[in-house]
C-alpha cells in the first residue's frame, strides 16, 4: 500500500512541482501553505510520509517536526532546505528524519527518501495496529 505523502512548504511553486514529480510515479502527495493549516488537519489525515521545508515564517519545519513528535506524530519526515547545515542536519535526524535533502532537489534523491519513508511507515503500522488510531488525535 502506498501511504499519502504531505508537503508543508511556504514556496507554492515548490509544492506543485513536488506534487506534480510525485504524481508521475504513483504518489498522491497533498500540499500545505504553511505549517498551521498542516496541524489544523492532521486529526484527520491518514498517517503518511512528510516532506518539510526547514525555512517557514512562524513555525520551522524542524519546530514542527519536534511539535508533532511530542505528539506522538512520529510520521517518516523528509527534510528539505536551500539552507540547511549541519546544525540542522542533526536536529532533524534525531527527531526521527529519514533523510535531509538540499535544495534543489534530485528527483530520484526525493522519491528513494519516499520510498524509504513508506517502508518505514508500513512497518510500524504493522507491528502497532492500533497506533493508526492514536495518530488521528487532536493536536495540544
Amino acid at each position: 500500500m502506498i501511504h499519502p505523502v504531505y508537503l508543508v512548504d511556504d514556496d507554492e511553486a515548490v509544492c506543485k512541482a513536488l506534487a506534480l514529480l510525485l504524481s508521475t510515479v504513483g504518489i498522491t502527495a497533498t500540499g500545505f501553505g504553511d505549517p498551521q493549516a498542516f496541524l489544523a488537519e492532521v486529526p484527520k489525515l491518514s498517517p503518511g510520509c512528510l516532506i518539510l521545508d526547514i525555512r517557514m515564517p512562524a513555525i520551522s519545519g524542524l519546530k514542527l517536526q519536534e511539535r508533532l513528535t511530542a505528539q506522538g506524530i512520529d510520521w517518516p519526515t523528509i527534510v528539505i532546505s536551500g539552507h540547511g547545515d549541519i546544525e540542522a542536519c542533526r536536529r532533524a535526524f534525531r527527531n526521527g528524519a529519514v533523510d535531509f535533502l538540499s535544495k534543489p532537489v534530485d528527483e530520484q534523491d526525493l522519491i528513494d527518501a519516499i520510498q524509504r519513508g513508506q517502508e518505514v511507515l508500513a512497518r510500524t503500522l504493522d507491528r502497532r495496529p492500533n497506533r493508526r488510531k492514536r495518530w488521528r488525535c487532536s493536536p495540544r
